[in-house]
């Protein structure tokens, strides 16, 4: 993970969507979900919880963001 990748994920965060974020900073949703998954999987724990209408920090993202 990298500052980038950071970047990233917080402006997918402030969104709340994936498709939004990859509007504004010229990504795919896609390559922002590839990101996430990097993120989680490094982490060890589930940042995002991913519906239909969005996305949303769960508990441990909820942790890690404040």
């Amino acid at each position: 993970m990298d500052a980038t990748d950071i970047k990233i994920i917080l402006s997918a965060i402030q969104y709340k969507s994936f498709s939004k974020a990859a509007e504004e900073i010229s990504y795919t949703p896609s390559a922002i979900s590839h990101i996430a998954d990097k993120i989680e999987k490094e982490l060890g724990v589930k940042i995002l919880v991913r519906t239909p209408l969005g996305i949303s920090l769960s508990k441990e993202g909820e942790a890690l963001y404040d």
